[in-house]
């Protein structure tokens, strides 16, 4: 997408192949000569129709300073609990079907192996643990192969384990939307060390029998973590039986406001980015139109 709307930003072949290894040039994104321009580090905190409300202002902060930019038309692709409290304009029903909203904590952990010979040694590719405290899945990462980027060709060679962390609290009575509360303020509390200390346990309880040693065999790990991460699907356990992605209060939390529509993942009550495209046709269509 980013290669097809400047594509001097990514060098390389216009291939799937050639983009995999392919090193952005972020230089590139925000030139004043582009007919689209990609603003990074800039978070918006004020957006509202100005010019008898035929054009519409955008006040956001980067690097500490205050910036606004004003177009004919605006789309918050943003986490949608945030538009009631960036557009004064919008009503209050509308901002009360959006609070229903609730983003699912997310972590992702990356453990680069000097090599997988642990995995092999005792056959096995991946371990799931339901209670445990931190992964709940690990093990060897998908075996992907596309233009330069080759994985693994033996388990003498490094390898990435992938592992994954939704933190919920079972068993307390609460919904689905409060455990996504609790469990953001449970991730935002983990220091490194935590991740660190518990990724090493896990590790070594499930590989020591094929001679895993983590001091070792790991070389690097990496946690992504997204206390806002997927967006809110409806659950039949806790949500009415007639909410679903075609029908909900995601519904009146995204409609059209003048020339500012709402789009992001969190607007189709779908997580995936599927979800989010369709979202952004809506609202880019809804725009067209004004």
């Amino acid at each position: 997408l980013v290669r097809q709307l400047i594509p001097g930003a990514i060098p390389g072949p216009n291939t799937m192949e050639g983009l995999v290894a392919a090193r952005a040039d972020y230089e590139q994104l925000d030139r004043p000569e582009n007919a689209v321009r990609i603003r990074l580090n800039s978070t918006a905190v004020d957006v509202r129709h100005v010019d008898g409300k035929n054009t519409v202002d955008v006040t956001y902060v980067c690097d500490g300073k205050a910036f606004r930019v004003r177009g004919r038309h605006a789309i918050l692709a943003c986490y949608n609990q945030m538009v009631p409290h960036i557009c004064p304009e919008l009503p209050k029903t509308q901002a009360d079907a959006i609070a229903l909203a609730e983003k699912i904590p997310l972590a992702y952990i990356n453990v680069v192996l000097r090599n997988s010979k642990a995995f092999e040694n005792l056959g096995y590719h991946s371990f799931y643990v339901p209670q445990a405290d931190l992964m709940h899945s690990f093990g060897l990462d998908f075996p992907v192969s596309m233009g330069d980027y080759r994985f693994a060709q033996s388990a003498n060679e490094p390898f990435i384990v992938h592992g994954s962390f939704a933190p919920t609290v079972p068993d307390q009575g609460l919904t689905e939307r409060q455990q996504h509360v609790v469990g953001r303020q449970r991730m935002y509390e983990m220091t490194y060390q935590d991740f660190e200390t518990q990724i090493i346990g896990q590790m070594s309880g499930a590989l020591s029998g094929g001679g895993f040693d983590a001091e070792r065999d790991i070389a690097a790990i990496t946690i992504n973590r997204w206390p806002h991460g997927y967006a809110y699907e409806y659950n039949e356990l806790y949500d009415p039986p007639d909410w679903s992605q075609k029908n909900g209060p995601h519904r009146i939390g995204a409609r059209q406001v003048g020339r500012i529509s709402i789009a992001n993942s969190d607007a189709e009550a779908y997580a995936y980015v599927n979800g989010a495209i369709d979202a952004a046709v809506r609202a880019v269509d809804e725009q067209l139109n004004v």
